[in-house]
């Protein structure tokens, strides 16, 4: 992921603003506010239990270093792992 040469970046926490703000750039007139539906229930509010060790390790080899760019830091539980996987331990 090379985002050391992307003009521009949307994050998802300020996505109606920063697509405004890439139409502007362009000089395209916004038509209407990007849908917004929000789906998620209580229930699903803990996504992260979705991501095993070994897809956690596959997501932080991919999205560490524009993670790390963006300020953006993964879930301290599975710094906690990382770490006792150094030496040897595992945690649950």
């Amino acid at each position: 992921m090379d985002i050391e040469n992307a003009d521009f970046i949307i994050k998802y926490e300020n996505i109606q603003e920063d697509f405004s703000r890439v139409l502007n750039i362009l000089n395209i007139k916004q038509m209407r506010a990007l849908p917004w539906d929000v789906k998620t229930t209580e229930k699903d509010r803990n996504f992260l239990k979705y991501y095993t060790p070994k897809i956690q390790q596959k997501i932080q080899f991919i999205f560490g270093d524009a993670m790390r760019c963006l300020g953006y830091e993964f879930p301290f539980s599975w710094k906690m792992r990382n770490l006792l996987r150094e030496f040897g331990l595992t945690y649950e």
